[in-house]
């Protein structure tokens, strides 16, 4: 982002001294279209780690929803085991 800032600033200085300098204009154009490529690099990565987090905060659920499962199957085979030998 310094870059950036540094090159946006240079190609400015530039076109102050000599407003009709191509060279300048060009090298402004890059540096726009890269800081806003950057831009949406980094707005794909958002969607990315909300989809992890959304799948390990799923997976913990459905965990624990396992566990407890397994848990009232012990619970109630416990009952069962208990009321046959009545």
């Amino acid at each position: 982002m310094q870059q950036h800032d540094k090159a946006l600033a240079d190609c400015k200085h530039a076109l102050e001294l000599d407003g009709q300098s191509v060279k300048a204009h060009f090298f402004l154009g890059q540096s726009h279209n890269l800081a806003k490529e950057q831009r949406l690099n980094f707005g794909d990565d958002i969607p990315s780690a909300l989809r992890i987090a959304k799948k390990k905060r799923w997976n913990n659920i459905e965990e624990k929803r396992i566990n407890q499962e397994n848990e009232l199957h012990a619970y109630l085979t416990k009952l069962i085991m208990a009321e046959k030998e009545r």
